[in-house]
């Protein structure tokens, strides 16, 4: 958010769209455009798994936040462990066991996660509570009403670091990085010329290198390198048209559709805005899935489609219990900064590691070891 300050770009307003969460066949729940009466409601269903919820996510916030600090003093960690371990050694141990289980262990009730959290793993990493607690925590606090958009695009942000730091952006895809034993050989190509070769003293990677994400040819290397894990296939459909509220027995729907348990076709349905604050001529939204909607599907949720286009990728990890956590340093000047993905896959994830990695290199290339900063009192989770 400093960013958008510090760049001079404009916020969106807030609206005031209103969520629901179904069962694949009807809606459990459905929020208000008065956030009052959207609590009043969610206590009515709930109880105080709310405010148990919110005071966990408010209490990993809290430890997490505190490596910002060690970060702007020139502290690095070699590995994804002791980066999480400089936030607080507790959140480690979130990584061994599986969210549900974290929060039935913390006192809320089946239900609740069933519903609620259920809604917010599948919307924003495209699976259910069985993920880890670390990665499941940051799934709920990017379900809080403290995010932020910009006008424009939140594209804009990136753009603007980007020229802030005076960095030389070329659009090329590496193919192949050969280490020659005092540097490195990066082959890239734009896919309209000849693959080109260039020399440097030190790679960061920042694209993911499972194999099953179309991984850079590495060559000259003293031992292959080995990146462990998989990635999670999710598919969005883009849809000009009118939702059906018989599909989940309604005679209206809410603007965003969340998931429970329940559900099996889709993980969510969101109304799409557009990013100048602008009101749309159509309604258009935006059904995420774990596959591919076939036209029957789609059909029996929407009344009437004038246009769809659909998109597949592999967005974040699949994540399960126990899962090896990487290191940051692949081999002298070579740093891979997806690893943190392990963790969790977010943009101020990324961020993180991308200023870990760059005091890391710069330490190590002016030989100016990082300060021991992980000696510090913590609190238990």
């Amino acid at each position: 958010m400093d960013f958008i300050d510090k760049f001079g770009l404009q916020r969106r307003p807030d609206s005031d769209d209103t969520f629901g969460l179904c069962d694949g066949q009807q809606l459990l729940f459905v929020s208000s455009s008065w956030s009052f009466v959207t609590m009043a409601k969610l206590f009515w269903r709930y109880g105080y798994d709310v405010i148990k919820l919110q005071r966990l996510v408010s209490a990993m916030l809290l430890k997490f936040s505190s490596i910002y600090n060690l970060l702007d003093s020139g502290a690095a960690y070699d590995t994804v462990e002791d980066l999480i371990m400089a936030m607080d050694p507790s959140l480690i141990k979130l990584m061994g066991l599986p969210l549900s289980q974290y929060l039935k262990l913390s006192g809320l009730q089946p239900g609740f996660v069933d519903e609620m959290v259920t809604a917010a793993t599948l919307t924003n990493y495209g699976q259910r509570p069985d993920i880890h607690a670390f990665v499941g925590m940051v799934a709920l606090a990017g379900a809080g009403n403290e995010l932020t958009a910009v006008m424009g695009g939140n594209y804009q942000v990136a753009v603007k670091a980007v020229e802030e730091s005076g960095a030389t952006v070329r659009k090329e895809r590496v193919e192949k990085i050969k280490f020659t034993g005092d540097a490195y050989l990066v082959t890239s190509a734009d896919g309209g010329g000849a693959p080109q070769t260039q020399v440097f003293d030190i790679v960061i990677v920042a694209a993911p290198q499972t194999a099953d994400h179309a991984p850079i040819v590495w060559e000259g290397l003293p031992a292959p390198l080995h990146f462990p894990g998989r990635y999670h296939n999710l598919s969005v459909t883009f849809v000009d048209g009118e939702l059906r509220p018989g599909a989940l027995a309604a005679s209206s729907l809410p603007e965003d559709i969340l998931c429970s348990a329940g559900c099996a076709e889709f993980n969510s349905i969101g109304r799409v805005r557009p990013v100048s604050g602008a009101q749309a001529p159509h309604a258009v939204h935006k059904v995420f899935s774990n596959a591919p909607l076939s036209a029957p599907q789609l059909d029996a949720l929407f009344a009437a489609r004038r246009r769809e286009r659909r998109l597949s990728w592999l967005a974040y990890p699949s994540y399960g219990v126990g899962a090896p956590l990487g290191n940051f340093t692949l081999r002298d000047n070579l740093y891979y900064l997806n690893s943190v993905e392990a963790a969790a896959s977010a943009m101020e994830m990324s961020v993180v590691a991308a200023r870990n990695v760059a005091n890391m290199a710069y330490a190590r290339w002016y030989n100016r070891p990082p300060p021991d900063m992980r000696r510090f009192e913590h609190t238990e989770l």
